[in-house]
């Protein structure tokens, strides 16, 4: 048991938090270092008081300079940190809490820092650059460096494993959800990856107020090399009027050699864009009637017509043509259309065609 804590009678943060105050800027001043430490979870937005950032600026005001801060700082959270700061900063510019201050960074941990540089304001940043200069600061930017890297380096590796299973993708077997799953779980490299972007940058604003060169070439490699694979390797979805990049194009041209044929002599040729859906659907395994019945192209069938028997050639023109208007009324009218809605298996244009038969 840590005997720290268990020697805060629980009668003092009982009572704490029926004080006003008034009562409670009073009352800080006579307890101890570890009582004053055992109060601030009731100082913060999550414990509802409308008056938490007070009481904690109390708590702070009373903390003694000459004793350690490192209990103190272990338990402040991001939120906590920041209220300080700008009290600090812009209310309290006394030399001893200016010193009190640098000093509750060596004991913060590094989930901390990190949570304090993703939740910084422009202005608050701005005091982190000031404080560049102190020891704790470094010392938190140097756990950063090394934390960002470990980031980086598994970031790197979940990515390969993401490219090596865009490249085998059995798209054939894939419903719509399926395809959406895959995008989204793309997506989610791009948000990842500007996450470890943002915490790099944040962190190097900082570490540019410090004499410390090796924290400005780490930090400056680790946003550089971040940079090139959001751009590169992760890229994003293309439109009218640029191309796809990155995962996004791996994924398309996978869809490409889908809906593609290979001659007598191995070479692989690409159906256009342009041809019409009706013709792509072939590569569905939607090829007769009973297909296009199947898939939800066409209502359903008498049964001469679902066994394809004495079907006059007039017959099996109209239903064709009955396929391809409800195609078009689908917005499905080429290739490029089928591709758009991701499209790569029946059951995909199954999903697709249920989701949207209000149309015709």
């Amino acid at each position: 048991m840590d005997t720290h804590k268990a020697a805060i009678p629980e009668s003092i943060i009982t009572k704490a938090r029926l004080w006003s105050l008034n009562q409670w800027a009073s009352e800080c001043q006579l307890l101890t270092p570890e009582q004053l430490t055992s109060l601030l979870p009731l100082v913060k937005p999550q414990a509802n008081d409308p008056n938490w950032k007070d009481k904690l600026q109390q708590l702070f005001m009373q903390y003694p300079l000459t004793k350690s801060n490192l209990e103190f700082g272990k338990e402040l959270d991001a939120i906590q940190i920041l209220a300080i700061l700008h009290f600090v900063k812009n209310e309290n510019k006394v030399a001893a809490n200016l010193e009190k201050l640098s000093s509750l960074f060596i004991g913060i941990t590094p989930s901390v820092f990190t949570q304090i540089l993703q939740e910084a304001s422009q202005e608050e940043l701005t005091f982190l650059r000031e404080e560049a200069i102190t020891e704790s600061i470094q010392h938190n930017l140097t756990m950063i460096v090394t934390e960002l890297q470990n980031r980086f380096a598994a970031f790197c590796s979940k990515l390969t494993l993401k490219e090596n299973e865009i490249e085998t993708i059995d798209l054939k077997e894939m419903g719509t959800e399926d395809i959406t799953g895959v995008h989204r779980s793309m997506n989610s490299f791009q948000i990842e990856g500007n996450d470890i972007l943002t915490l790099a940058s944040r962190a190097l604003t900082i570490a540019w107020n410090t004499s410390r060169l090796d924290l400005i070439q780490q930090l400056g490699k680790i946003k550089e090399f971040c940079q090139k694979c959001l751009i590169d390797r992760i890229g994003k979805i293309g439109n009218k009027e640029t191309s796809s990049t990155g995962l996004f194009l791996l994924l398309e041209k996978r869809g490409d050699l889908f809906y593609s044929d290979t001659d007598t002599n191995g070479r692989i040729n690409l159906m256009q864009n342009t041809s019409p859906a009706l013709e792509a659907l072939v590569k569905l395994s939607v090829w007769y009637i009973q297909d296009y019945r199947e898939v939800g192209l066409l209502p359903p069938l008498k049964p001469a017509l679902e066994a394809n028997e004495n079907v006059n050639l007039k017959e099996r023109e109209q239903l064709f043509l009955t396929a391809e208007k409800n195609l078009n009324h689908l917005g499905l009218k080429t290739l490029l259309d089928i591709k758009s809605a991701r499209i790569y298996s029946k059951k995909a244009l199954m999903d697709f065609i249920n989701t949207s038969k209000n149309k015709f």
